[in-house]
């Protein structure tokens, strides 16, 4: 697109509707590659955390003596990829056969070392290539596909697919190129090579990608440093997503719930959310892909709408949330299982001390070879356990009997090493599991019961319970299931699974949990891995308790200083429904209860030296010492403005940005440095930007990176949107 600083203002107003109604920028954000110079699948894992609902696009280049079979492309987060645009081959048609093509998934899951895999059958001396690359506004939507190949003939240094006219003017081009030859790749016109091969381990060739910001006829092509005669190259064009309109919430479950309770809000335009609010009250939450989040109603919140802010605007709910009574608001704290696989009694301690006055529910699976008798469940700190519900078994009447039982303590007394045992009696060869989850807020007094078995008939692979009604609008639903086989086991919907079984050690099955909002109609299931004819399950709705949990407080935290963006973990008690954690008053954008000891944040942006508080439904504790905020790389706090066109003035505040000079980027382009001192940068938008979003981040002359802060950069003439 042309400047238009002398056209007619006629033009300047059709490029600026152009650039506001056009569909979500797609931005460039991170890559990686790995070569594998030999047979087997391909992995590559992201130097940095994806964001939540952005799209991950995978190229593979892999060559087989016989040929390379590529069955799927996954990660660890399971999301789901599909294969976008052709498969193009070079070699072949029957032996060493290299094929090259694009995979893609949006709208992610992301998490920690995020890795992605390419299966892959290529046996007997073959070799791979995986580039892996992630974008924030795309999507897996092809506009227009080509390839390009060549097998054998005239050597060349280019290669080149063929030519596609799209049909929407922001598409996201990418390609992937394979070579058996050649040595190093550039980029075609146009396009910003992002990866190169490693020459010399697997194949040669690359991964690039280009917006356009027209339709039209194109290609995709690569250079290399020297001739081959066998190459295959894939180009896709994709749609952008449509993350940039404004967020809206068409649901969110549960409709009703305590202060402290989770929500799930699902609706669209999620991604990069700033502000989650119950009736006005903000609350930490978090963005689990572009349609869904989850969040904590907030020590405060009264009934009325929820709402979901990001950049492009506010989404409110059409419907009211009901904020019910926090008193008794059950919640979950930890669990452990143990499973032993030889006769005699079963023990399992917990991680963390429990709290005071909690609630401990043990789930028992036990095998005899002539019926496992459980005498009792007692633990270290001489809390009563008494049994809540049926006893379900498979196997049995007399011999090979296998019971099912959940027993409960409540108000317990507590200390380090909290071991709970199943007293049993299974000699001649038993085995047993043993499931404790530690809940607060929940009682021992059980509003209905159900169970479910099946000893021999038809195999299954779902294990569940008979339905109850409930008479309790918040009762905390606990399942234990076991089975004779079936491997690892997968919760019932609405449930969380807590523990699962160790197969091969003793018996499968697991422990699982579920709040519920309403009462109702609910039994307790889980889904096996593999079908099984011997199972047992019983499920028990308890009561909340009568009273709320006590003030928290805060003991200590580590490290007890840091610069923005550090990570701290906070003791104390009664941590468990924090609603907020703030650091002299700037409240963390997210944090973790790990137990009700235990909480693990992260030092917010705009934080001042001061004390760090927790806040739960039953108060606040403040810690008696102060964490100190420290300085460390650059950051940018703040930009002016934060939107304009190329040539534009901009001034980038902060700190630590040092005395000499250092370098400035809009996304991968250079700017000019107009001044530079240790907190002020003045500086222009780099002539070559086509409206887009692209972050600005500064180098110090010592290589120190900053964060990455948003910009907008418009078309002349335009608004910053």
């Amino acid at each position: 697109m042309c400047r238009i600083g002398w056209k007619p203002v006629a033009i300047a107003v059709f490029l600026c509707f152009f650039f506001l109604v056009r569909a979500n920028a797609q931005t460039y954000v991170q890559s990686q590659t790995n070569a594998v110079g030999s047979s087997g699948n391909n992995t590559a894992t992201f130097s940095a955390q994806p964001s939540a609902g952005d799209t991950v696009v995978a190229g593979v280049v892999c060559y087989g003596p016989s040929n390379c079979t590529v069955s799927s492309v996954t990660d660890n987060f399971s999301n789901t990829y599909t294969k976008i645009g052709p498969t193009a081959s070079y070699g072949g048609p029957t032996q060493n056969v290299t094929n090259v093509m694009l995979y893609c998934a949006s709208g992610i899951s992301s998490g920690s070392s995020f890795t992605v895999t390419a299966n892959q059958s290529n046996s007997g001396g073959g070799d791979s290539n995986l580039y892996i690359a992630e974008y924030s506004g795309a999507s897996c939507t092809v506009d227009q596909s080509a390839s390009g190949s060549l097998t054998g003939g005239t050597a060349t240094t280019l290669l080149q697919t063929s030519s596609a006219t799209t049909t929407n003017p922001s598409d996201l081009l990418v390609a992937v190129g394979g070579s058996s030859a050649g040595g190093n790749a550039t980029a075609g016109s146009g396009y910003h090579l992002r990866q190169n091969a490693t020459p010399g381990v697997a194949e040669n060739g690359g991964f690039e990608d280009e917006t356009v910001a027209s339709t039209g006829s194109y290609s995709a092509s690569m250079n290399m440093a020297s001739s081959t005669t066998y190459w295959a190259m894939v180009m896709v064009a994709l749609k952008g997503s449509s993350g940039s309109g404004s967020p809206t919430i068409t649901s969110f479950s549960p409709t009703s719930g305590a202060v402290g309770t989770s929500v799930n809000i699902t609706g669209t335009n999620f991604t990069g959310a700033t502000a989650l609010k119950f009736n006005g009250t903000g609350t930490s939450f978090t963005v689990n892909s572009s349609t869904q989040i989850t969040a904590t109603v907030p020590s405060g919140a009264t009934t009325g709408t929820i709402s979901v802010s990001t950049p492009s605007g506010t989404g409110t709910s059409s419907s009211s949330f009901t904020v019910t009574g926090s008193g008794g608001s059950i919640a979950y704290v930890q669990s452990q299982t143990n499973a032993v696989g030889s006769s005699g009694n079963n023990t399992a301690t917990f991680s963390a001390s429990p709290t005071a006055g909690d609630t401990i529910v043990a789930g028992v699976v036990c095998y005899g070879p002539n019926v496992c008798q459980i005498t009792s469940v007692t633990d270290n700190f001489g809390n009563p356990y008494s049994q809540i519900g049926p006893t379900a078994m498979y196997g049995g009447p007399t011999t090979n009997g296998t019971p099912v039982a959940l027993y409960c303590a409540s108000g317990i007394s507590s200390g380090s090493s909290f071991t709970v045992t199943a007293n049993q009696s299974n000699s001649g060869g038993g085995d047993s599991n043993l499931y404790i989850a530690e809940y607060s807020g929940a009682s021992c007094t059980v509003d209905q019961s159900a169970s479910g078995s099946l000893t021999g008939g038809t195999a299954t692979t779902l294990l569940q319970t008979s339905s109850a009604t409930t008479t309790n609008s918040s009762d905390l639903l606990v399942a234990v299931g076991g089975s004779s086989a079936g491997g690892n086991a997968t919760a019932g919907s609405g449930y969380h699974l807590r523990q699962n079984a160790t197969p091969g050690v003793a018996e499968n099955g697991g422990f699982e949990d579920e709040t519920v909002a309403s009462t109702g109609s609910y039994s307790g299931s889980m889904t096996m891995a593999s079908s099984t004819t011997y199972w047992a399950m019983v499920m028990v709705a308890l009561k909340g308790s009568s009273s709320g949990g006590a003030t928290p407080t805060v003991t200590s935290f580590s490290p007890t200083s840091g610069a923005v963006g550090t990570s701290v973990t906070i003791t104390g008690t009664n941590l468990t429904g924090a609603a907020s954690v703030k650091f002299n008053g700037t409240a963390a954008t997210s944090f973790t209860v790990n137990s009700s000891t235990q909480i693990t944040t992260t030092v917010p942006s705009g934080a001042t030296t001061g004390t760090i508080s927790v806040t739960t439904p039953s108060g606040t504790g403040t810690s008696s010492t102060s964490f100190t905020i420290t300085t460390s790389g650059p950051t940018i706090t703040s930009v002016s403005p934060t939107g304009a066109s190329d040539g534009t003035t901009v001034t980038i505040s902060g700190v630590n940005f040092g005395s000499a000079q250092g370098t400035v980027t809009f996304g991968s382009a250079s700017a000019t440095v107009q001044s530079w001192n240790a907190t002020t940068i003045v500086t222009s938008v780099p002539l070559s930007l086509l409206p887009s979003f692209a972050n600005i981040q500064i180098t110090t002359s010592t290589g120190s990176a900053s964060n990455s802060f948003p910009f907008t950069v418009t078309a002349p003439g335009c608004p910053a949107n």
